[in-house]
């Protein structure tokens, strides 16, 4: 039972752009990654047209949604005629939310590529609710699904496993080299928080929304 106010945000990019992919070049060192997928790969940055399903789901399943944002770098999915074919009676609005605005007054790091580096930045989103739920272009809801599915008493449901960081830590030690360097990977993340928390464990959460809460 929604109690409050929950938005989505969605990360997205459109790597076929050749004005991005002009971009990217420009920023990429000479003889440097372009050819490493979790760096500066095509597949990394390629669309096509995952958000049209991503926003469908969150239609179609999660209709209490108050708001749908889309973060993007001086892009637009032109998302609007796809919605009023497909969901001519939908009430909530989508809006696109550029790097410049959640980057206000860091616009010395602009542009980034780097995932984590934007998603740090979500919560500087104007208007967005405190409760929220943040999305990868790529996920999906697959089935009918409540407030009560991310959020109970008005903390955030973390769905995940329970990992062990001195073993992620051995694991990253013997993992080979890939184009000269080690791939860096979802777990990877998880286990530098719990580095710099000093943690012996952290909770390996899978590629699925994430409930999040904007004063975090």
């Amino acid at each position: 039972m929604d109690r409050f106010p929950i938005d989505v945000v969605i990360t997205w990019v459109d790597g076929n752009d050749p004005a991005h992919k002009a971009k990217r070049k420009a920023f990429m060192p000479a003889g440097g990654n372009e050819g490493s997928d979790d760096i500066g790969g095509e597949t990394r940055y390629v669309s096509t047209g995952e958000i049209s399903v991503c926003i469908a789901s969150i239609i179609a399943f999660a209709p209490f949604i108050r708001k749908i944002f889309i973060v993007t770098d001086r892009q637009d999915p032109h998302i609007e005629p796809f919605i009023r074919k497909n969901f001519p009676d939908c009430s909530i609005p989508v809006e696109i939310v550029d790097h410049t605005v959640i980057f206000k007054g860091f616009e010395k790091y602009l542009p980034t590529f780097n995932s984590l580096s934007i998603e740090t930045m979500l919560f500087r989103i104007p208007g967005l609710s405190e409760h929220f739920i943040y999305f990868n272009d790529d996920v999906f809801i697959l089935r009918p699904i409540t407030a009560d599915d991310w959020f109970e008493d008005g903390k955030a449901i973390c769905f995940g496993t329970r990992f062990n960081a001195r073993l992620a830590y051995l694991l990253r030690a013997i993992k080979p080299k890939k184009a000269g360097h080690k791939p860096f990977g979802h777990k990877d993340a998880m286990l530098n928080a719990a580095i710099v928390a000093d943690e012996n464990y952290f909770w390996h959460t899978p590629h699925a929304p994430l409930a999040l809460r904007k004063s975090w």
